[in-house]
């Protein structure tokens, strides 16, 4: 893939980074003080800045679709950059949008335990996601026979 696009994925990944870990100063301090207002601001600007790039990545999209007709490893690429948007659209609605707006208000008196749950449920399957969509490839070894020496 294009370095640029590489470097678009970092970002993405550290301000995802940077939000859990401002999700999680905000929930270790109290609601009123200045502390959990700062964090709380900082998880929404680092999730909706990388919401803002991944919309961007659309354009790229774009790009490699019309390269994809002249060359076989944009396909890959394609498909590779389309999954990862996917998956990572995926993770950030089901996060943020379904476990804090859904499931939260219905849970929070009862069983506080469970959004936490949700939540690194869907860390969880989003690793196992992307370890599965980046996993090393065995490399295919040619040998003596083939090369017919």
């Amino acid at each position: 893939m294009d370095t640029l696009i590489l470097m678009i994925l970092m970002d993405v990944i550290l301000l995802q980074v940077l939000g859990s870990v401002a999700s999680i100063k905000a929930g270790e301090t109290s609601h009123s003080g200045y502390d959990y207002w700062k964090w709380k601001a900082v998880f929404f600007l680092s999730d909706y800045g990388s919401c803002v790039i991944m919309f961007s990545m659309y354009s790229s999209i774009i790009s490699l679709r019309e390269a994809h007709e002249t060359d076989g490893s944009a396909a890959r690429d394609l498909e590779k950059l389309r999954l990862f948007v996917l998956a990572a659209f995926g993770y950030v609605f089901f996060t943020r949008v379904i476990v804090v707006f859904g499931l939260a208000p219905l849970v929070v008196d009862k069983w506080p335990w469970m959004i936490d749950a949700a939540k690194e449920t869907g860390n969880l399957v989003f690793c196992m996601v992307m370890f599965y969509m980046y996993r090393p490839l065995e490399k295919h070894v040619v040998g003596v026979e083939e090369l017919g020496l």
